[in-house]
């Protein structure tokens, strides 16, 4: 990165085209003897367009210019130093308007790459709000190569996953790779996987594709497939699981491709939690699903949308920890970590989004102490998730989620606590010792106010476990 070699100069190749080209130059340089396809184009810092930094206005063919004539650049230092070397290039994001514009001039030798949408369709990206799921299947020219560069995790703050399974169906990412081979453009397959040990399923599916005799086949055949090949015993049952785990994950928006993620229950929740202590009118950027609403119609299309899926993941989780009893040591631990945990994810972080919800309305109708509560049961609902990753039962996995910085359920749990106190210090006064009084305290014993010296007040943790012990 620009930045990183030079910390202090503004990162704008116009500016610096010499110390682009240098960067460039120790890379080839390095690399010249490997076997290694070089990928060429440009974008800017930090995985954005290089107009985004720059002090003026770049019309469709100013960007295309400055892109062409980097790539021309790029490809000829790469030919001088290896005359065979391979290169590819990625028709992207930003890239793609310039491309089906016919703007875009690439060699004929260099390998186009073209990305699904984060949700196994070979489409164009949302970006934010916009997602206009621009095709990117074509076979024009068969004389160029082209290749794919296949999600089965992805990050977009929004509602991919990123430590759960795919939640597309089987069948459905199988025909969209079937697809891919129909038009020719797995000449080079990449596929996008973040951590491996949670995505297994789809890493093999997609291995699959490249087989010769590969065919399409239902959800039941591929996951039968999969099953037999990686489990010893209770194939028929895990299958079932399998099955089920794609029949429970829900569709955010109408099309096949539009299912929840895990990223849409912690984005959408610390959403929340910023406009309520931030006193705002709605939840921002998030038109991509609810439209242009205000915050109640938001929570309320939230809440419409999520509240039919909770008792069937809860009825998935109950019974896939049954099932996870019954096998060999092996097997266990393969389901813990490639089919239960996604569940658990799922089941765990739906219910905490759905009581956040709850306890701002609870909050809103005056009663603190119930969205207290509320807030308490969803930090115990994210926990669980947290204390299954420190309890892996095999030992290799057990701390491949510490750096969960994209999803970050950590985080999410952080950020509850913090607006839980928040509802505590209103609801219980500032020196949080009204609720013991009222609740925890004999009546006589809560009116003598030199009692309150025989310890401090309580944590939020310990008032929740002591106020839920006395309603229970």
């Amino acid at each position: 990165m620009f930045s990183r070699v030079y910390p202090d100069l503004e990162a704008s190749y116009l500016k610096y085209p010499d110390l682009f080209k240098k960067i460039w130059q120790e890379s080839i340089d390095r690399q010249k003897d490997t076997k290694t396809i070089f990928n060429i184009g440009f974008r800017g810092q930090g995985d954005r367009p290089f107009w985004a930094d720059e002090d003026r206005e770049y019309t469709l063919q100013d960007k295309a210019d400055v892109i062409n004539s980097v790539i021309k650049l790029q490809y000829d230092m790469v030919k001088k130093a290896d005359p065979d070397a391979i290169c590819s290039t990625n028709i992207y994001g930003e890239t793609t308007a310039i491309y089906n514009a016919g703007l875009l001039k690439l060699p004929k030798d260099v390998i186009q790459i073209w990305a699904d949408n984060g949700y196994g369709t070979m489409v164009s990206r949302r970006q934010g709000n916009d997602d206009p799921r621009s095709e990117v299947l074509s076979a024009e020219d068969d004389s160029i190569s082209q290749g794919i560069y296949y999600h089965v995790a992805f990050h977009d703050l929004q509602a991919s996953n990123f430590l759960t399974l795919l939640q597309i169906d089987p069948h459905y990412v199988a025909n969209q790779l079937t697809e891919v081979r129909k038009a020719g453009m797995d000449d080079l397959v990449m596929c996008n996987t973040g951590s491996i040990k949670p995505h297994i399923f789809y890493i093999w599916l997609v291995a699959q594709s490249w087989r010769e005799d590969f065919k399409l086949e239902s959800n039941e055949q591929i996951i039968a497939e999969y099953v037999n090949h990686f489990y010893g015993s209770h194939q028929n049952e895990i299958a079932d699981v399998y099955r089920k785990y794609f029949e429970t994950t829900f569709n955010y928006r109408d099309i096949e491709d539009q299912k929840a993620g895990d990223e849409f229950y912690e984005y959408t929740l610390r959403k929340l939690i910023r406009t309520w202590l931030n006193h705002a009118d709605k939840l921002p950027d998030m038109e991509w699903v609810t439209g242009d609403r205000m915050l109640d119609n938001q929570l309320t299309m939230i809440t419409d949308m999520i509240t039919p899926h909770i008792k069937p993941f809860v009825k998935l989780d109950n019974d896939a920890q049954i099932l996870m009893k019954q096998p060999p040591e092996d097997d266990r631990g393969r389901f813990f970590n490639d089919i239960w945990l996604s569940i658990a994810i799922h089941t765990y972080s739906i219910q905490a989004l759905q009581l956040t919800m709850g306890a701002f309305d609870e909050f809103g109708n005056g009663d603190h102490l119930k969205s207290f509560l509320s807030l308490s049961d969803a930090i115990d609902k994210l926990r669980v998730i947290v204390n299954a990753w420190h309890h892996n039962p095999v030992e290799k996995w057990a701390h491949i989620y510490d750096n969960d910085c994209y999803t970050n359920i950590t985080l999410a749990i952080d950020t509850l606590k913090t607006l839980r106190n928040y509802v505590r210090i209103i609801g219980d006064g500032p020196d949080e010792d009204q609720w013991e009084r009222q609740y925890l305290m004999l009546p006589s014993d809560g009116k003598v106010m030199l009692l309150s010296i025989t310890h401090k007040a309580y944590s939020d943790d310990e008032m929740a476990l002591r106020l839920k012990g006395d309603k229970d």
